[in-house]
């Protein structure tokens, strides 16, 4: 068995992948272990070459097709199981190590946890055991886009008596991105005002409705995980049915909850004002967005400036008029 796997999840994400991954080999390159870096295609639109990564045998490929969206939980899942090394560390297609040192990393007790630094952009990192990852279930399948996986993994190990060690800020470097890249799949591209508050208000709705799902729906190791069937091609693809799934009513309140935040977040509008403001008005969620409108776009670039009484006349002279 190896001694160390560094596990990276891709989607749509190859430029940054592409800067940081020879970083990573000429990192682990000189820890003096045996490892392995495995990169996990999560069904990008254009599809990592293997001649593209760094060349040589400790870089692996794997591909899993059929992703519609971005699942950070279920997709480092499969690449943590799919893991050889004894360790598991998480790098995200942006980050590398900077100044984590050999020593740092042959110190690590089996009780210990490394943790990227909080506030840092690589808080979602980390380096543990194998056998602590799966001795947890690893991520919570239930968590959708992007958010609180990886709160809600070191929360259940702390709960088992892990020591959680925070590095340092400088210990890995991290490419800085805008919210869009965040959730793989953006709703809106582009780096204007609008489409950056489109995406971050849609990001917004994705963590707080994933932090509704780990109080109502603990995880732990004895929850079934998704499970992938290869073909014979060479890739991956989930065995649809093993798919986690909520209940019909927490499901329905995790819609609720998206839908709640979202819209508020976006259009500047209280929570407790929104809940009373015909349904109507507002679009359900479809999968890459909420149904943004025309009026809800001049109602963005306009009325959520005004004060809260301008607000509201003006959502109802935008809705009359569209």
């Amino acid at each position: 068995m190896l001694e160390l796997s560094v596990v990276t999840v891709c989607m749509n994400r190859q430029q940054h992948l592409l800067q940081t991954a020879p970083k990573v080999q000429a990192w682990a390159a000189g820890l003096g272990l045996a490892w392995e870096h495995l990169v996990v295609d999560w069904s990008s639109d254009v599809p990592i070459q293997r001649e593209h990564l760094p060349p040589g045998a400790s870089v692996r490929l794997l591909r899993v097709s059929g992703e519609q969206h971005w699942s950070a939980s279920r997709a480092y899942n499969f690449g943590c199981f799919q893991a050889q090394g004894e360790r598991l560390m998480r790098l995200d297609a942006d980050c590398w190590p900077q100044e984590l040192n050999a020593r740092m990393v042959h110190a690590l007790a089996k009780h210990q946890v490394l943790q990227g630094a909080v506030n840092g952009g690589s808080e979602g990192s980390w380096l543990m055991s194998k056998g602590l990852f799966q001795a947890v279930g690893g991520f919570h399948e239930l968590l959708q886009g992007y958010g609180c996986d990886d709160i809600d993994l070191r929360a259940r190990l702390q709960a088992t008596g892990v020591d959680v060690i925070t590095l340092p800020k400088q210990a890995l470097g991290v490419i800085h991105h805008s919210s869009a890249m965040r959730v793989a799949k953006p709703v809106s591209h582009g780096h204007s005002g609008f489409s950056d508050a489109l995406n971050r208000a849609w990001k917004d709705a994705l963590v707080e409705a994933n932090r509704w799902a780990v109080v109502q729906h603990p995880w732990s190791s004895q929850r079934s995980r998704t499970t992938y069937i290869q073909s014979l091609l060479g890739a991956w693809e989930a065995n649809v049915s093993s798919i986690p799934l909520p209940s019909n009513a927490l499901a329905s309140e995790l819609q609720d909850i998206r839908r709640l935040c979202f819209w508020s977040t976006f259009l500047l509008i209280p929570a407790r004002l929104f809940q009373t403001l015909p349904r109507s008005w507002f679009g359900e969620l479809d999968g890459d967005g909420f149904g943004v409108r025309r009026w809800h776009r001049l109602y963005w670039h306009s009325g959520r400036r005004f004060c809260l009484g301008l607000r509201l006349i003006t959502l109802k002279l935008l809705r009359r008029a569209f």
